[in-house]
């Protein structure tokens, strides 16, 4: 049994509570509560389940997406319902349950959440650890990972998208890289998937938009892919772009492939 205590009856949603004793939603485990010492202690029996971090190391990948996937359909029906809310959601491995046919079960505290908690979404943030956690547990999970981490960089919060990656984890992307900005602005990552890619700080002119003008040149750097890989040539710009620390000549094809690090004027990036 795992058990929270509420300071005051107050700070209970009690419709949330009555849907959760009733049993209304599969994926939330039930949950009772009683008076202890002028408090509330919530209780939940998750008996006849296994919690995630218990098995994460034994699933496969198709399992492992399958609760993702699950979880991440969780969340998006309590975005989009008013009693309920995905702040509430308990979100760690150790309070996420699995059943014997890898169904999920998730912990859901009904209490009354103050106003600067709905404003502040942290369970987006929990969400993408548990992910990033749950595909680190297969040596196949590297390649999602890399897709899901695009998506968190320009689509935070984009679980529909997310889904899509969990139902086809073996999509071919041997013609494709991210190049996950290190030390950018602004959290940056390319996904760079077709035969030119322009790298630079003009938004209306350039595939990768680095928001560093002063540094950046309008059109900085061309990125390459044919069937013998991914070259990069800089465009004759102020700052020079760099292949693992060495500046590269202008106008001159380089060829880098996964582990690389490209660097565009002060700007580095992973390749991944």
């Amino acid at each position: 049994m795992k058990e929270f205590l509420i300071n005051s009856e107050n700070l209970l949603n009690k419709e949330a509570l009555r849907f959760l004793r009733e049993d209304s939603a599969e994926d939330l485990i039930p949950c009772r509560w009683i008076r202890f010492n002028d408090k509330i202690k919530l209780a939940y029996f998750e008996e006849g389940y296994t919690s995630l971090t218990t098995v994460i190391r034994s699933m496969t990948l198709e399992q492992l997406c399958e609760i993702g996937t699950r979880l991440l359909k969780l969340v998006l029906r309590l975005e989009n319902t008013e009693l309920l809310t995905p702040e509430n959601l308990t979100l760690d491995t150790d309070s996420i349950y699995i059943g014997e046919d890898h169904s999920l079960h998730c912990i859901y505290v009904p209490v009354e959440l103050p106003e600067e908690s709905l404003l502040n979404p942290i369970y987006i943030k929990r969400i993408y650890a548990i992910l990033e956690e749950m595909c680190e547990a297969v040596s196949e999970g590297a390649d999602i990972w890399r897709r899901m981490e695009y998506e968190k960089a320009n689509n935070p919060g984009g679980w529909k998208e997310l889904v899509g990656i969990l139902d086809d984890p073996y999509a071919e992307t041997s013609n494709m890289i991210y190049l996950k900005g290190i030390n950018t602005p602004t959290e940056v990552v390319f996904q760079v998937g077709q035969e030119e890619f322009l790298i630079g700080s003009d938004r209306n002119s350039v595939d990768g938009f680095i928001a560093a003008e002063n540094e950046i040149s309008p059109v900085h750097a061309r990125i390459f892919w044919d069937e013998n890989g991914f070259s990069v040539m800089d465009m004759d710009s102020a700052g020079g772009t760099y292949v693992n620390d060495q500046r590269i000549d202008p106008m001159t094809k380089v060829r880098f492939g996964f582990g690389s690090i490209l660097r565009f004027a002060e700007y580095t990036f992973s390749v991944e």
